[in-house]
């Protein structure tokens, strides 16, 4: 047995296994390069959304607006 396995507490050490090292350390610069990527992306072409309560003030502020310049 490695002197590296002996004492593991159930915790996750530093030294518990090589390979679940290496993993975080990928998760790790993974996770942070999606993130930068995603920073220098465009953003989305999509309009905003407008609640069915604001389309209806809308559309009673539109339709004022046009009676009044029909009079």
């Amino acid at each position: 047995m490695s002197g590296q396995y002996r004492y593991n507490t159930g915790l996750a050490t530093y030294l518990e296994n090589p390979m679940n090292r290496k993993k975080k350390i990928k998760q790790i610069l993974t996770k942070k390069a999606k993130k930068a990527n995603s920073k220098l992306a465009p953003k989305s072409t999509k309009p905003r959304y407008i609640s069915k309560a604001e389309r209806a003030e809308l559309a009673a502020n539109e339709s004022s607006e046009i009676q009044s310049d029909a009079t």
